[in-house]
């Protein structure tokens, strides 16, 4: 999903006619996030990060974490962040 949507995003920030859509490729990338955590939620009950990072080549951990954050806090989904272990 993320690598499908990194390609158009690629596009969109490297063509200067779509100029006008560049402040829009953060949000879409933090939407993308968004759907890569809901479907992982759907198959799996934990996944380690260096796992989440690499479905998600754009994101780094920081970013991945502020996303997750950001969800729990608004109560769209039950996380936990399991830093021991490395996993979510």
């Amino acid at each position: 999903l993320c690598s499908s949507v990194q390609t158009i995003l690629d596009d969109i920030t490297a063509s200067e006619d779509m100029k006008h859509l560049h402040p829009y490729v953060v949000p879409l990338q933090d939407m993308t996030l968004v759907r890569l955590l809901q479907q992982a939620a759907q198959v799996y009950q934990a996944i380690e990060v260096p796992r989440l990072l690499e479905l998600a080549p754009f994101a780094s951990w920081f970013r991945l974490e502020r996303v997750i954050v950001d969800l729990s806090r608004h109560n769209d989904m039950q996380v936990l962040i399991d830093h021991r272990a490395g996993s979510v």
